[in-house]
């Protein structure tokens, strides 16, 4: 209804005929209908809102996405932007508002990532039409004679600026915040660079950017090769700085979303280094024993910041330090023949034990025997990484339970 009075008033026939009389009385019998039912409506499902079920139930969260993402969709169409704004605007809003009641439910932080990186990829899209757009009416004003900036010219700069005042202030607002979830510490921030939609955000700009840029400068390769060999193009200056436009916008694009790639990575390795740090290891060795060197070289190359000690167990049962550790690897000659000492302090280690199918003299191991030392570290280095993980995950629900604790108690 909004849309077909705006179009009534802002249409600029010479004679008012039937249809813009059409127009106007269309809309404004669908705000006499729409407008009440929608209160109606509304009010009702306000009401509803006091039970926890209605504020958490699914269907709500759908239907608030769809009419969110589509209004925001409608916003890029003339005439449209005006009402869809609004609804924008308002349903957002209450989108939002779902988001922060209840932050435990999943999915609610499923749909949060979807329909802001969805808005993202909406603005940076009109984003980049503008600049295009506004690229070509420089080229064009520049190259051709002033005597064309008339009417055309003046519609193509009104369009890429309107695209950029509309796209602009959509795609920061929204990857502003997508930023900032990314930039958190710990397991939050860490969920945030490990998530699917990120990842297929990232990847789908980067395939937009290889592509756009390939093309762009294939063209511009083709069109100047045409010129070489003797067949020149009427425009072929314009076309030339179109072509390269073009390529700074999609190579732009591709840089961009290629550096937040590899800090993604950066940071998942700065998060994984600060994981290993907490989980100190001990290896249990003999003084004539080559297995300690090798797995301690192969550590320092895998985890760097994984704490790592080395006992000979001929020197006596670890100290209160070393019996700290979140894991022991014992090699196969110890577990064959452990001392009396060694097999009591084993007992009451409360870390987790990795015993290792080396040599000894009368065992056979099942599994892993006749391997070399070195294939048999780099099991250990994953079996360790996994163990990490665990306690990562430990970590997380002891600090669940503690804020629960304060929260009820």
């Amino acid at each position: 209804g909004v849309h077909e009075v705006i179009r009534y008033l802002f249409s600029f026939a010479r004679t008012i005929g039937a249809t813009p009389q059409n127009w106007l009385a269309n809309g404004l019998a669908l705000l006499i209908v729409g407008i009440p039912l929608w209160i109606v409506v509304w009010r009702i499902i306000q009401r509803s809102l006091q039970h926890f079920s209605e504020r958490t139930a699914l269907l709500r969260q759908i239907i608030l996405f769809l009419i969110s993402l589509f209004s925001a969709v409608g916003i890029l169409v003339p005439l449209l932007a005006l009402p869809l704004g609004g609804v924008w605007a308002y349903y957002s809003r209450a989108l939002y508002q779902t988001f922060n009641a209840e932050p435990f439910l999943k999915r609610g932080d499923l749909f949060r990532k979807l329909y802001y990186y969805i808005l993202s990829a909406l603005g940076l899209i009109a984003t980049l039409i503008g600049l295009q757009m506004l690229f070509a009416f420089i080229i064009d004003l520049s190259l051709r004679s002033t005597a064309l900036w008339g009417g055309l010219l003046r519609e193509r700069l009104a369009a890429a600026l309107a695209s950029l005042v509309v796209g602009l202030p959509i795609w920061l607002s929204a990857w502003k915040l997508m930023l900032a979830d990314v930039a958190e510490k710990g397991e939050a921030g860490e969920r945030a660079r490990r998530s699917l939609v990120r990842k297929t955000y990232l990847y789908i700009a980067l395939f937009v950017g290889v592509i756009g840029a390939m093309i762009s400068s294939g063209y511009a390769s083709f069109i100047l090769f045409k010129a070489l060999l003797g067949q020149v193009e009427p425009d072929l200056l314009a076309e030339v700085l179109t072509s390269l436009s073009q390529l700074l916008i999609f190579g732009g694009l591709l840089a961009y979303h290629l550096s937040l790639l590899r800090s993604d990575k950066k940071m998942a390795q700065r998060f994984l280094s600060d994981l290993h740090a907490q989980f100190p290891v001990l290896i249990l060795t003999t003084q004539n024993g080559a297995f300690a060197s090798q797995a301690v070289t192969t550590f320092q190359r895998e985890m760097p910041s994984l704490p790592l000690a080395v006992h000979a167990i001929e020197n006596g049962v670890p100290d209160e330090t070393m019996s700290q550790a979140r894991a022991v690897i014992i090699p196969g000659d110890i577990v064959a023949e452990p001392n009396d000492a060694i097999r009591v302090w084993l007992k009451n280690f409360s870390g987790q034990r990795l015993a290792i199918p080396t040599s000894a003299k009368n065992w056979h191991w099942l599994f892993g025997s006749g391997r070399g030392h070195l294939a048999m570290i780099k099991r250990t280095v994953k079996i360790l990484y996994f163990f990490g993980v665990l306690f990562s995950i430990e970590l997380l629900f002891s600090l669940v339970s503690f804020l629960m604790s304060l929260i009820f108690d």
